[in-house]
C-alpha cells in the first residue's frame, strides 16, 4: 500500500505538471488524490505555503474526480467480470475517501461494501 501511494503521488504530480498546473497546485492535487482527499490537502497546504486559490482548486478537483469514480467504477464490474470481492478490493484501493468507497460499492452488494 505504501509503495502504491508513493507511485501514485509521483504519477499524479507528473500528470498535473504535464498539464501545466503550478507546482503547489500539482502537489496538493497529488496528495489529495493519492492519500486521503481534503484532509491531505489541508495538512500539506501550510507546509508548502499554498494560497487559498490553490487550496480551493485542489479540493474542487478531488471532489469532481471522486464523483466520477463513484459513478464510473461500477461500470467496470461487468466489463472486467469482477466478483464482489474483487470489486471491493478495486474500489478500496482506487477511491480515496471512505464515504466515496461506500457510495461506489453499495450498488455491488454487501460483500463489496465490507471489503472496500
Amino acid at each position: 500500500i505504501a509503495a502504491t501511494v508513493v507511485v501514485m503521488l509521483a504519477v499524479s504530480y507528473g500528470l498535473a505538471r504535464l498539464l501545466g498546473l503550478k507546482t503547489k497546485l500539482a502537489i496538493l492535487i497529488a496528495c489529495g488524490n493519492s492519500i486521503c482527499g481534503n484532509s491531505a490537502i489541508a495538512a500539506v497546504a501550510p507546509v508548502i505555503e499554498a494560497d487559498g486559490d490553490d487550496i480551493a482548486s485542489s479540493i474542487s478537483f478531488t471532489a469532481i474526480l471522486g464523483v466520477l469514480m463513484v459513478l464510473g467504477l461500477p461500470l467496470l464490474i461487468p466489463l472486467l467480470k469482477l466478483t464482489a470481492t474483487q470489486y471491493g478490493i478495486l474500489a478500496g484501493l482506487t477511491v480515496y475517501a471512505v464515504p466515496q468507497v461506500l457510495a461506489a460499492t453499495v450498488p455491488a452488494g454487501i460483500v463489496s461494501t465490507q471489503i472496500g
